[in-house]
């Protein structure tokens, strides 16, 4: 983040599961649900501590106004780094899961689009760590917004 301070953060605890794969070509999907299915291969983590809805309401709105999102994602020691972009769609209505996308579909649970990785793209020692239902998770949601990146000058003044 280049030294850049987040307009927002949020700080969202999960686990992994003995059915995390991250296999899917095009989303990563971290659930509040505690168990998944062998299908669910866009799933990063289980019994998350919030979903889409109850995000904090400065990051809601600095991913409406279109600020960029990172997303850090920490088990075992091992992390990785997802960036993605807000969008003025977005609705922040699901109370279950929250999901980043490579396109620019966005629905009830999307909190990023046109991200730099989808499951597949994970670093698969990060993978493996997430395939350990023993293992905590930390998901860290950063927020850089135009402002935050770029701060007002103090004491400039528009010449005359």
């Amino acid at each position: 983040m280049l030294g850049l301070q987040p307009a927002a953060t949020a700080i969202i605890t999960a686990r992994g599961h003995e059915f995390v794969t991250l296999r899917h070509p095009t989303t990563i999907e971290i659930t509040k649900d505690n168990d998944m299915t062998r299908g669910g291969d866009c799933i990063l983590a289980v019994g998350a501590s919030e979903s889409a809805s109850e995000l904090n309401v400065e990051l809601k709105a600095s991913l409406r106004a279109g600020a960029r999102l990172v997303v850090t994602v920490e088990c075992a020691g091992v992390q990785d780094v997802i960036e993605a972009t807000g969008s003025k769609e977005m609705m922040f209505r699901d109370r279950t899961s929250i999901v980043v996308r490579r396109s620019s579909y966005v629905d009830d649970r999307t909190v990023g689009i046109l991200s730099s990785k989808a499951a597949k793209d994970i670093n698969r020692d990060l993978a493996r760590q997430l395939a350990n239902a023993n293992n905590p998770v930390f998901i860290r949601l950063d927020v850089l917004s135009i402002s935050s990146a770029y701060p007002k000058p103090t004491g400039w003044r528009r010449p005359r």
